[in-house]
């Protein structure tokens, strides 16, 4: 499972994830935007991948939940919703403010 938000104290994004639901651990966000949702689909070979979206465009991939790397989606409003279309290979979209959308032509790489 994977969980994001913002640190109150930071204002600076945070990503959790968790086993079990019960213990949780921070993942490397890489980025001090704030974070507003997250999907879950499938890379191009089967694998998990995950999707979180953010702040001033603010697009992060993992296959684990723990490592993220940061995604060019063209958007420059904040994102606050992401989803995952269901097929052989995953597809993600992202909407927000200022009329900004994302979304993956492929699963995980943001057009």
């Amino acid at each position: 499972m994977v969980a994001v938000g913002t640190e109150a104290a930071t204002g600076v994004g945070s990503i959790l994830v968790s086993l079990d639901g019960l213990n949780w651990s921070p993942g490397n966000a890489g980025t001090t935007n704030s974070l507003y949702a997250v999907a879950c689909g499938q890379d191009g070979g089967g694998m998990a991948l995950f999707v979180a979206v953010g702040a001033a465009g603010t697009i992060l991939a993992s296959q684990d939940g723990t490592n993220w790397v940061a995604r060019d989606g063209g958007a420059w409003g904040n994102l606050v919703s992401a989803t995952c279309g269901k097929g052989k290979v995953s597809q993600f979209i992202a909407v927000g403010t200022q009329e900004s959308m994302a979304r993956t032509p492929q699963a995980g790489a943001a057009e």
